[in-house]
């Protein structure tokens, strides 16, 4: 396979004209600076503008069933108003004319009371009232707050659930007047979801559509955070079957979260554990959960929210509990990664780390055990630096702190933003093998987004001129490390992707951009100041293991 110019992310061997892949192990069997003769693709790459090859594409952070899910449901996101939800729920609805019933909900995800409350200084979480309307008002609906921490319900899935409800819910709450559930108060309302637990048959087609929509992106592999036993045998099957298009790396969660089901068994997940012959499925580990979200005020803080002084945020696990599940996990040999937003989540999970690793005789003392913190928001600056000692992996979502921009500072106040909150270039320059993704479908799964955000500390999605805190940006090279290799470390794969060079898997993304003027070598320095706009790279094609699963000139034709 020949191309204008490759970009290998090898330290040793950077760039490239062409690269073998073998036919039966499907990985990189050669790698040349020379165009070899009757090598190459029968495209004219011309047409393309400037065209480049990278290593493909990793999302660090993300949920592959969650994302088929959402691909058919409604898309709330930045809207202002009750109105405008009112009026997309009902567009889709007449749409999809099944939607809406006690075995079928109408699912969706993307709303912030925030935007729809603007001129309330402390917006009040919306009610099932709002989702009343002649078409809606004896519809089953239920929709995710934009951080995937807060369900909305309407009338209809209220009258499902216990009644009285609960007044007091250990690590979750219930607001807007009965209709919203955030944290572990939505336990209850998944008991009566009818999809709660899925066919294999469904599982297959939400993760085939999942996969369709990330390989249009060049996304060869994700790193999944939090998927049951059930769940990953339906996508062991399919990664066994060759049917996978994405590699998948996968957090294990228990039917009860933050427990321990790492024994053998029906009940337990050593039999899943392992990576598959072709390399399509990795599960090595377990998602715990220390904290909630920082717009619905429930990231655990160290001293109180700045616009709610009353709260400090919840913890969704106490914290002797958090300490005893992550050392059961620990000790039985898995790899924990554990959700951290607020500054307390960090700091009490950062310090149990500490205590396990205290035997190691690693440098640094992570490197055997690749202990992982989820999010990494707001991290105290002396916890910073003992994330640096011990070597611990930040799975950080950069669109996060984009999104998050607007009210960071009225939550957090201008100190714990200036210090603590959404560190990028001071973790990249700590040495450590910071993980990037989205949090899909949290966050856009266009990992171009991604990078955009990184190092410009923009929001991807509106056209705003400044950089929030832009003293945190990276620079490309690192946000493709960040997309690229450090995912593979993350996951005890470094010898397998990460980089094209000989013996790696060989999954690769072409790349197109239209300014002949600038070129498409995005990496180079200086390209984004000279006004370089990385969302406009072209995704002209993506492999995965030596066979092509997405082709631009295929979709357009």
């Amino acid at each position: 396979y020949c191309y204008p110019y490759i970009y290998t992310l090898n330290n040793q061997a950077p760039n490239a004209r062409c690269f073998s892949v073998g036919d039966t192990e499907k990985r990189f069997m050669g790698v040349m600076n020379e165009t070899v003769v009757g090598g190459g693709q029968v495209i004219d790459w011309k047409e393309k503008g400037e065209v480049v090859v990278i290593p493909g594409l990793w999302d660090g952070h993300g949920h592959i069933l969650a994302l088929g899910e959402m691909l058919e449901g409604v898309k709330l996101y930045g809207l202002g108003s009750i109105e405008e939800v009112r009026i997309s729920l009902e567009t889709h609805l007449k749409a999809n004319p099944t939607l809406g019933t006690k075995e079928k909900w109408l699912r969706g995800i993307g709303w912030d009371q925030s935007l729809l409350f603007p001129d309330e200084k402390n917006p009040h979480m919306p009610t099932s009232n709002d989702l009343s309307s002649p078409l809606l008002s004896d519809k089953y609906i239920m929709i995710d707050r934009v951080d995937g921490h807060c369900l909305w319900l309407s009338a209809a899935v209220i009258k499902l659930l216990p009644d009285p409800l609960p007044t007091h819910i250990p690590g979750g709450e219930i607001l807007g007047n009965g209709s919203v559930f955030c944290d572990n108060a939505m336990d209850m309302v998944y008991d009566v979801y009818p999809d709660r637990v899925l066919d294999r048959a469904k599982v297959i087609a939400r993760a085939e559509s999942a996969m369709k929509e990330l390989n249009k992106v060049g996304v060869v592999g994700v790193h999944d955070a939090g998927m049951r036993k059930w769940e990953v045998e339906g996508l062991r099957w399919m990664a066994e079957m060759s049917i996978s298009s994405v590699r998948l790396n996968i957090m294990v969660e228990c039917e009860i979260r933050n427990t321990y089901c790492g024994g053998e068994g029906e009940s337990g997940v050593r039999n899943i554990m392992g990576r598959t012959e072709n390399g399509m499925l990795s599960v090595y580990g377990v998602k715990i959960f220390a904290d909630g979200a920082l717009g619905s005020w429930g990231a655990a803080l160290l001293s109180p929210y700045s616009d709610k002084p009353e709260t400090s945020g919840t913890m969704l696990i106490n914290s002797t509990a958090l300490q005893n599940v992550i050392t059961e996990w620990y000790n039985s040999g898995y790899q924990v990664s554990t959700h951290c937003i607020g500054d307390l989540a960090n700091h009490l999970t950062v310090q149990i780390y500490k205590d396990l690793l205290s035997t190691s005789h690693y440098t640094p003392p992570n490197h055997a055990r690749r202990l992982r913190i989820e999010h990494a928001q707001i991290i105290a600056p002396e916890d910073q630096d003992l994330i640096q000692s011990l070597g611990l992996i930040p799975s950080i979502q950069p669109t996060h702190a984009t999104s998050d921009s607007p009210y960071a500072e009225i939550r957090l106040g201008r100190d714990r933003v200036q210090n603590s909150a959404y560190r990028m270039k001071s973790l990249f320059d700590r040495g450590l093998n910071v993980v990037l993704g989205s949090d899909f479908p949290v966050e856009s799964h266009d990992p171009r987004n991604g990078i955009y955000a990184a190092v410009t500390r923009k929001n991807p999605y509106t056209t705003k001129e400044e950089g929030w805190h832009k003293e945190e940006t990276i620079t490309v090279q690192q946000a493709l490390e960040g997309f690229i290799k450090n995912p593979a470390y993350a996951m005890w794969a470094e010898g397998e992707t990460g980089e094209i060079s000989v013996g790696k898997w060989a999954d690769w993304v072409v790349l197109g951009y239209e300014d002949e003027a600038l070129g498409a070598k995005f990496w180079e320095e200086g390209w984004v100041e000279k006004g370089g706009d990385v969302r406009r790279l072209k995704v002209l094609e993506t492999w995965v293991g030596g066979r092509k699963v997405y082709d631009a000139s295929a979709e357009e034709r």
